[in-house]
């Protein structure tokens, strides 16, 4: 997939609610959450994107998953989250309703020393963060 497919294609899935969970990993340089904001504005879609910092409460994280309904939820670096505040807003999000539930898009960056080790750690974690599944990972170049 090129840049420009991936771009459009989270965007026309969001819209479409077609896949719910995204996992996008690359390294620091793929500047993940700057190509979903290309995508968004390239594709016209105007459907809510928010992007909370990984500080965020457990309010605040709840709060971002509602201002976000039926757009686009963006989690960069998940694994730095808190685990209560993750946890809380999961809850919400599998309790919201299917038209108004906005995709789930978890970011990781993998710094220029991360091994293979690293990432399967990340794999592993999922079940451990209470991370839905994953419907969709892509795996983006060096940039």
């Amino acid at each position: 997939m090129t840049e420009t497919e991936i771009e459009q294609a989270v965007w026309e899935q969001a819209v479409n609610n077609t896949a719910k969970v995204w996992l996008i990993t690359g390294n620091y340089g793929t500047m993940i959450a700057a190509r979903l904001l290309r995508g968004r504005i390239v594709t016209g879609m105007d459907v809510p994107f928010r992007i909370p910092h990984h500080t965020c409460s457990a309010v605040g994280l709840v709060s971002e998953l509602a201002i976000a309904a039926g757009g686009v939820l963006y989690l960069d670096q998940v694994v730095e989250f808190h685990s209560v505040a993750l946890s809380a807003m999961l809850g919400a999000w599998r309790m919201m309703g299917p038209a108004t539930r906005p995709t789930l898009i978890f970011g990781i960056n993998w710094g220029p020393a991360t091994t293979t080790q690293d990432m399967n750690f990340f794999e592993r974690a999922i079940p451990r963060l209470n991370l839905p599944p994953i419907d969709i990972h892509i795996a983006l170049p060096v940039a």
